[in-house]
């Protein structure tokens, strides 16, 4: 499920406040996240109870996140396998354990964070030029600072080229406390056979 913020009227009769499913960039239709919850919600269990998987790909501002987790409350109710508190042991409840239950893999907030009810971002803070020693030499150190002053150049230009389009960190880089408690599976980036993950992470090919 490819999750995006909604506009007013996109799709029509979204009154702006909704999230929206659709195939980002291209030419798909736009559907209401909570029309696509509806959807499954009513066929999720009509031929067998063992679990359902739901793969979100979230593109979502954490004010669309906490949509998303309300509608997922308000429509699954208690099919929602929640995020145990030790979730990052080294064990899984077994599919027979899970019949009936609505399992949502995604990328999630740092264990502490939704433990404390705090939120962290997941992403590693970026490493800053501004730490890097001066070079002792004259025309080294003035070709480091025109060096710096080209990169400060570049960035600022990426950022203005930005301007009056909405928050780009908010939607990529922070997860909401809320939605991080649904994620029951933490998508990866498959690293091979050889390299066995933990039993809560899942890769998509």
């Amino acid at each position: 499920l490819d999750c995006w913020d909604g506009a007013v009227g996109v799709p029509e009769g979204n009154r702006g406040d909704d999230p929206i499913i659709t195939h980002g960039h291209t030419l798909c239709t736009k559907i209401l996240f909570r029309d696509v919850i509806k959807a499954i919600n009513a066929a999720a269990f009509t031929h067998n109870p063992y679990p359902v998987i739901l793969s979100i790909e979230m593109h979502c501002s954490q004010r669309f996140q906490e949509k998303m987790y309300e509608i997922c409350e308000e429509i699954f109710g208690e099919q929602l396998q929640y995020l145990p508190e030790n979730w990052e042991s080294d064990y899984l409840l077994s599919p027979e354990e899970l019949k009936n239950k609505i399992l949502v893999k995604g990328k999630r907030a740092k264990p502490a964070s939704v433990a404390g009810g705090k939120l962290e971002d997941l992403e590693d803070s970026d490493s800053s030029d501004e730490d890097e020693a001066e070079p002792d030499d004259p025309e080294l150190k003035s070709k480091s600072k025109e060096a710096k002053a080209a990169q400060a150049a570049a960035k600022k230009k990426l950022k203005d080229k930005g301007k009056g389009a909405k928050d780009e960190k908010e939607h990529k880089s922070k997860i909401s406390v809320n939605w991080s408690k649904l994620i029951y599976l933490v998508a990866t980036h498959f690293k091979g056979f050889d390299q066995p993950g933990k039993p809560y992470e899942m890769s998509s090919f």
